[in-house]
């Protein structure tokens, strides 16, 4: 198996004018007040495109062969879907028979419940189906009726 994670790449999604854009080592990407933004080199200075929401490259690839990065929602071979998350997660350990806390990726699925979980071998199980701000209605909570009282 091809190892990528010695690849940096992030993608921003500029909520303002709903776009996603990717940047691989060469990108110009800066922090400015905690935020993510593009800078392009012009003749006298430098042109700030806007702040966006970083996501980094996971190292993995789906099983179509596409590059899967935090946000992205993704369907498992059982139909469930998935989103990549970056952090602090909690998972079985078969070795030790206990619950750990880890850090990394990790897929939380959606509207199920089932717990949380590292993402593992993607290119087996995993296909990407679009992402939590490109298409958030793939994401939204379908169990609203059970809040209701009455």
């Amino acid at each position: 198996m091809e190892n990528y994670s010695d690849e940096l790449k992030i993608r921003l999604w500029f909520a303002a004018v709903k776009q996603m854009r990717y940047f691989a080592e060469n990108g110009l990407l800066e922090y400015v007040n905690g935020k993510c933004g593009i800078f392009l080199p012009s003749v006298e200075d430098t042109v700030f495109l806007g702040n966006g929401t970083p996501m980094r490259f996971t190292g993995k690839k789906d099983s179509n062969g596409n590059d899967l990065y935090e946000g992205d929602i993704i369907r498992g071979n059982n139909g469930v879907l998935m989103v990549i998350r970056y952090g602090l997660y909690t998972a079985y350990c078969p070795a030790d028979k206990a619950w750990m806390d880890s850090v990394g990726f990790y897929a939380e699925a959606v509207n199920y419940d089932y717990p949380q979980m590292p993402i593992g071998p993607t290119e087996d199980y995993a296909e990407r189906v679009g992402n939590i701000y490109e298409n958030p209605g793939l994401v939204q909570n379908t169990s609203d009726e059970q809040d209701d009282d009455g």
